[in-house]
């Protein structure tokens, strides 16, 4: 099987949530939910996932869900990425504060990325989706991906905001390298764009970005083109369980999976806010399609 999108990172996340209430060792890191979104959209073991992880690592739920781990690297001397998740609101714009459990080595190794630790048939994919820090935003390795000879899809998401304000210049170097831009309203104003929604949008693509999402919790999100934005509402919620955790991730993978299917931002949007909802509204990640 062919694979058409490729995504980074598996942590497991222990929750504890404001009122007390803890889930331990769910998957996250951004990279399981990631994959989710997209394969609400693409075909069984068109999707996959690359990480390091432990050799005990448990690939069962990958494995039900249609989801190809050859990207996965298992390390004898190594746990799995691990960490507290300390959720200090249960809304969709939750407060998180991350916690490592593990020793630094195995986050280094969990978190190495280079495309000589893809599998060749990952190489050939369609898009590529991966979380960064604005502050170290691993420009070299999306440069590599960008030099690939079928010129994928880039998506990039910013996994937290910037501790120091960057440079526009800096920003705009990064930027102009993806295809796909997705940040919430608090990374987006961390890195200095406009309070507004939209002009924070327009503001990110005059940087150089060519499609960005500004994703706004129950305000649904924003994407804009060219300076066009369009707004798509967020879905109706059930009562949330465990908060928002994974769900940016979620919309990012089914955005993309729908625009290479279909080209159109507002559809792509609508299943971006799709899958957001449903890994919210679940306690563990789905295990069928």
């Amino acid at each position: 099987m062919t694979i058409r999108f490729v995504t980074f990172s598996v942590i497991l996340d222990d929750i504890v949530l404001a009122d007390g209430r803890t889930y331990m060792a769910m998957l996250g890191g951004g990279g399981p939910q990631t994959c989710f979104g997209a394969r609400l959209f693409m075909g069984a073991n068109e999707v996959g996932i690359a990480s390091g992880v432990g050799a005990d690592f448990d690939r069962s739920w990958f494995d039900a869900a249609g989801i190809d781990t050859r990207g996965l690297r298992s390390s004898a001397d190594l746990p799995t990425m691990r960490a507290w998740q300390l959720i200090d609101q249960v809304e969709h714009d939750e407060r998180r504060t991350q916690v490592w459990r593990v020793p630094q080595a195995a986050v280094r190794a969990g978190l190495d990325r280079s495309l000589s630790l893809l599998p060749p048939a990952y190489l050939e994919a369609q898009a590529f989706h991966l979380g960064i820090h604005p502050d170290q935003p691993d420009t070299e390795f999306v440069q590599s991906l960008r030099q690939l000879p079928q010129r994928p899809l880039i998506s990039v998401e910013v996994f937290k905001g910037a501790d120091q304000l960057p440079g526009q210049a800096t920003l705009s170097s990064w930027l102009s390298l993806c295809d796909v831009f997705s940040a919430n309203t608090a990374e987006a104003i961390s890195m200095g764009a406009p309070h507004a929604p939209a002009e924070a949008a327009r503001w990110f693509v005059a940087l150089g970005a060519q499609i960005v999402i500004l994703r706004m919790g129950a305000q649904g999100s924003i994407i804009c083109r060219d300076q066009t934005v369009v707004h798509v509402p967020a879905l109706p919620l059930r009562q949330l369980p465990i908060g928002a955790v994974g769900a940016g991730n979620a919309y990012c993978g089914a955005f993309v999976a729908s625009y290479l299917l279909h080209g159109n931002l507002e559809r792509a949007g609508q299943a971006g806010a799709l899958a957001a909802k449903l890994v919210i509204e679940v306690e563990r990640l789905p295990s069928e399609f």
